[in-house]
């Protein structure tokens, strides 16, 4: 089951080179290391935005109306590329990696190493 975190703990405001928000700019989500786009979310329920996410005059990103922040599966190790209204490409961040998820399974191999484990072992 997919999880979904956030991309960053709250909404962002994206600028120009000016330091100008980048009204009407984009944000479009790639795998990492590809050209393969990915999806976005608004929530952790993982309701989809596409792979793609346009800015508000704020420079902010927005859906419905208001102004959100982005929700990422945590498995996917990701490319972000910010573009300009008219599509020049301001910036790009690859290489963001994918985020460790503790599952039960994990749980349940720390289980079997500690009840093996002798903490007062003074070789240990």
């Amino acid at each position: 089951m997919a999880v979904y975190v956030p991309l960053l703990p709250v909404p962002a405001q994206f600028v120009d080179l000016s330091g100008d928000p980048m009204q009407n700019g984009t944000i479009e989500f790639y795998e990492s290391g590809t050209s393969t786009s990915t999806n976005i979310y608004s929530d952790d329920a993982g309701t989809s935005l596409g792979s793609s996410v346009t800015l508000n005059a704020r420079g902010m990103p927005e859906s419905g109306g208001n102004v959100i922040t982005l929700f990422r599966e945590r498995s996917i190790a990701l490319k972000i590329v910010l573009e300009a209204e008219g599509g020049a490409i301001i910036s790009t961040s690859d290489g963001i990696p994918a985020e460790a998820s503790f599952d039960q399974t994990s749980s349940d191999k720390l289980d079997g190493i500690e009840t093996g484990t002798d903490v007062t072992d003074a070789e240990n």
